[in-house]
């Protein structure tokens, strides 16, 4: 994704009163209030923030962000105390320029009411009545509005529940976090779950996120029938959310084992019993080593019960069950295609790549990346270590496999992947030009640990480590396989 960061601009030398408006031709300024008393200032290091997660999320969420397609360093400190030289660019303020987009904030009063004058208060007034008057002469009538709302209402809860089972957090959810449409913005307190977090991720949490977003469109539906007098029933649109966003879990919980949502078909006793074991496993509040070892036992557990000594379906219990169910659908689905054992190696590297280097977009390990390059002055590095950001989210969730192969690791030196016709593994040097296949995961871990460990850096990161502890789950999964 085409991405200018630090674009060279008249607007750099512009002091931030001066900036007159939000919009520029296709173009939004962000960074600059409405409102005399409701200015948003921005730091260098949250518009960078917000711009790497912008970027890293268009390429894993289902509906996506806002585009930044730019920042603009004001080369002004954020404040007073920010005013001297051992502290960077990072608190120096910034200006977010995206396409055009519009947020619900524009419809509602500012929680901070406080905060303003009278006058402002008017003006805030005037404003939000001139926006639902321009929106009801674009919409024409009230169903057409509806309609609108609805297929919102219907991104969100697509989004929150893929965000759900994947363990993203918005991290601030507030009338300007979302796009009348439901794309993610304002992206700076983003982040993915990890045990490193100060505050973990939970399944409680991320059911209120989800409802809190949900719960905007809901507020503005009620400005709506105030300024329009209509009665567009909210609590209908409540639990139509509420029922979309059950079925979105339930279409994405097969990702978690590294199934293609669209492989099965949906509303079947099968998916339905999974996605209740998905959930009852959540509200435990797994670590990602409990999520891997959920996984690695569900691929083991289906190998075994193929053997005549092994119990049958109806002797196991929980999430063994339906896992079981699952992975007979999927397999005798794709036998036509792959043999059973390239399906299950394929299912397992998508699903635990994931989990063993999603780290990598925790919100203080971008934040701390960027913070190093801000503090050093190194504007020119920004643009290249968020393209890496960028390139990690494709292998990661998918962009880059294929019918004939499945990514297992990849940065600007090797790329390692599966190829699931041949059921080998290919290591590829891009600086040496060479190319080497191996048989099975053990050949290829002799051969991985052979190599420096510096070869397998990531932004920020060496994950060697967690590299060979994905290996060693295939090897264990072959195996069995052999057994």
């Amino acid at each position: 994704m085409e991405q200018h960061l630090f674009e060279q601009s008249p607007l750099a030398t512009l002091n931030p009163a001066s900036l007159p408006c939000h919009k520029v031709l296709n173009y939004q300024l962000n960074g600059i209030g409405d409102l005399p008393n409701v200015k948003v200032k921005s730091s260098l290091l949250d518009a960078t923030v917000d711009s790497v997660y912008s970027s890293i999320l268009n390429y894993i969420l289902p509906i996506g962000c806002v585009h930044i397609d730019s920042i603009n360093h004001l080369n002004e400190p954020y404040s007073v105390s920010d005013n001297t030289e051992n502290n960077g660019y990072a608190r120096h303020q910034a200006l977010k320029i995206k396409s055009t987009s519009l947020s619900v904030q524009r419809f509602l009063k500012h929680s901070d009411q406080s905060s303003m004058s009278a006058a402002h208060r008017r003006l805030e007034a005037f404003k939000i009545k001139q926006a639902f008057t321009e929106l009801t002469e674009y919409f024409k009538s009230h169903e057409r509005f509806v309609l609108f709302i609805n297929r919102s209402l219907a991104n969100c809860a697509q989004q929150f529940a893929f965000c759900f089972i994947h363990r993203i957090s918005h991290g601030n959810i507030n009338n300007d976090a979302l796009s009348i449409d439901g794309k993610w913005q304002n992206n700076d307190a983003c982040s993915f779950y990890s045990n490193l977090d100060k505050t973990t991720f939970s399944a409680d949490k991320s059911y209120k996120e989800a409802h809190d977003a949900a719960a905007i469109f809901i507020k503005w539906v009620c400005y709506y029938n105030s300024f329009n007098g209509t009665d567009i029933e909210a609590n209908e649109l409540s639990e139509y959310f509420s029922s979309l966003y059950r079925k979105y879990i339930e279409y994405y919980a097969v990702t978690l084992i590294g199934l293609t949502p669209d492989e099965l078909p949906l509303n079947t006793n099968i998916r339905s019993d999974f996605t209740d074991s998905i959930r009852r496993l959540y509200e435990q509040d797994p670590s990602e080593s409990q999520l891997i070892a959920f996984i690695t036992k569900t691929f083991i557990n289906w190998q075994l019960s193929k053997s005549d000594s092994s119990p049958s379906c109806s002797e196991f219990v929980g999430p063994d069950c339906a896992s079981k169910l699952i992975l007979d659908s999927v397999l005798y689905s794709e036998q036509q295609h792959y043999t059973e054992q390239s399906i299950l190696t394929r299912c397992a590297i998508i699903a635990l790549r994931k989990l063993l280097f999603g780290h990598l977009f925790k919100n203080q390990h971008i934040r701390q990346s960027l913070l190093v390059q801000l503090n050093n002055r190194r504007l020119d590095t920004i643009a290249g270590l968020s393209e890496q950001y960028e390139n990690c989210a494709k292998w990661l969730y998918g962009s880059e496999d294929s019918l004939v192969h499945s990514v297992i690791f990849s940065n600007a030196k090797l790329l390692v992947y599966f190829v699931p016709i041949t059921q080998s593994y290919v290591v590829e040097h891009f600086n040496k030009g060479h190319k080497y296949s191996f048989l099975n995961a053990r050949e290829l871990s002799i051969y991985l640990q052979g190599q420096s460990k510096l070869d397998f850096n990531l932004p920020g990161a060496l994950v060697w480590k967690n590299l060979i502890k994905l290996i060693n789950i295939l090897i264990e999964i072959e195996s069995c396989q052999l057994a």
